[in-house]
C-alpha cells in the first residue's frame, strides 16, 4: 500500500479546523461568544438573530424566544457535591460511620464538546472528623462505641476542561493529536484491495458491511464474502455436488467434520480386451481419459473449478 498524500493533505486541515473549534469552545464563556462562532448562508450569527427580546432576572440577563427562556449555561467549576467517607482497611459490612457522607467542593459542570472533561486543576487536601461504630450482630437495637475517626478528603479549588482521551488511549500505529483530543493513524493509505474501505479506528483496510456468514461458510478478509469451507466443499464432492445442506451436514457428522478419513477409490482407466489370433497378437491400448482432480466434481450454479494443493474445490464466480 502507498501513502495517500492528498488525503493526508487534506486530513492536516481538517486537524487545524478542529483545532481552532475546539480551543475556542474551551474559552467560551457567553451566547454572544457562540454565536459569533456559528455562521449562516456565509454571514456570522448574533443574539438578535435567535433572540430578539432580552429581559434582566436578578441581574441576569435572559433571551426568550417564542415565549421560551434560553438555559442558562453551567461551565466548568467547582461547587458541592456529595463524597462518600473513605473508609479505613480492614472496615467490614458491620463497621458504621456518621456520617456516611459528606459535601465538598468538586469540579463538574457541562462542557462545549463530548471530546472533553471537567477536571481538578488545583487540590487541597482537608481533614474532617467523622464516628466510627460497630454493629454487634443483626437485628440488634445498639452499636459498640469506636470513638471519633479522622479522614482525609480532597476538596477542588479550581477547574479546567482536558481531553478525555489521552496518549496512553491511542493505539501503538495511532499518535495523540492533543488540540483535536483523538488519536488519528501514523499513516493513511490506499487500499490495493478494491473491495476493500480505509478503517481510521484499526488503521488497515478492511472489508466493509456484515461478516455473518451461514453454515459451512467462512468470511474470507481477501474476496470480502463468505467462502464455503474446504470441507463442505469435499462433502459436496463426494455426495455429488448436489449441496443440500441436510445432506453435507449428516456427512459432515458421520466423518468427524472432514472427509480425510474417507479411502476414495481410485478410479480406473478402461481397457479393452486383448485380440489373439494364429498368426499374431494384437493389444488395443486403453483411451486417453482426463482423470484431473476437477474431472468429476460437480459445483453449485455460478461458481467455478480451482485447483488447490492437488485437490479441486469449488470457488465464486467474480465478475
Amino acid at each position: 500500500m502507498m501513502p495517500n498524500f492528498a488525503v493526508l493533505l487534506s486530513y492536516l486541515l481538517a486537524v487545524t479546523q478542529a483545532e481552532t473549534y475546539l480551543e475556542r469552545l474551551r474559552n467560551i464563556g457567553s451566547v454572544e461568544e457562540f454565536l459569533a462562532m456559528v455562521v449562516k448562508d456565509g454571514h456570522p450569527m448574533s443574539i438578535e438573530d435567535v433572540y430578539p427580546f432580552a429581559s434582566s432576572n436578578h441581574g441576569e440577563k435572559e433571551y426568550i424566544s417564542g415565549g421560551l427562556v434560553l438555559a442558562a449555561p453551567d461551565e466548568c467549576s467547582p461547587r458541592p457535591m456529595a463524597v462518600e467517607i473513605p473508609r479505613a482497611p480492614g472496615d467490614t459490612a458491620n463497621t458504621i460511620y456518621w456520617p456516611e457522607c459528606t459535601r465538598v467542593m468538586r469540579c463538574g459542570g457541562c462542557c462545549p464538546s463530548a471530546k472533553l472533561a471537567c477536571v481538578a486543576d488545583e487540590v487541597e487536601n482537608t481533614v474532617l472528623h467523622v464516628l466510627k461504630a460497630i454493629a454487634r450482630e443483626e437485628g440488634s437495637l445498639h452499636l459498640d462505641w469506636v470513638g471519633p475517626l479522622a479522614v482525609n478528603i480532597s476538596i477542588h479549588r479550581s477547574c479546567r476542561l482536558q481531553c478525555r482521551l489521552t496518549p496512553v488511549d491511542c493505539k501503538h500505529n495511532q499518535m495523540f493529536i492533543p488540540d483535536e483530543c483523538s488519536c488519528v493513524c501514523r499513516h493513511q493509505y490506499i487500499c490495493n484491495n478494491p473491495r476493500q474501505r480505509w478503517n481510521g479506528d484499526s488503521c488497515r483496510c478492511i472489508c466493509p458491511g456484515s461478516r455473518n456468514c451461514g453454515r459451512n461458510t467462512i468470511y474470507d478478509e481477501n474476496q470480502c464474502r463468505c467462502v464455503i469451507l474446504e470441507e463442505a466443499q469435499e462433502a459436496n464432492i463426494a455426495l455429488g455436488g448436489t449441496m443440500s445442506q441436510a445432506d453435507i451436514d449428516a456427512y459432515l457428522l458421520e466423518n468427524n467434520g472432514s472427509i480425510d478419513s474417507v479411502q476414495r477409490q481410485p478410479t480406473l482407466a478402461p481397457t479393452t480386451p486383448t485380440t489373439t489370433t494364429t498368426t499374431t497378437t494384437t493389444t488395443t491400448p486403453a483411451p486417453t481419459v482426463n482423470n484431473g482432480p476437477c474431472f468429476d466434481v460437480r459445483c453449485p450454479p455460478f461458481w467455478r473449478k480451482e485447483v488447490r494443493n492437488g485437490r479441486c474445490l469449488c470457488q465464486p464466480r467474480y465478475g
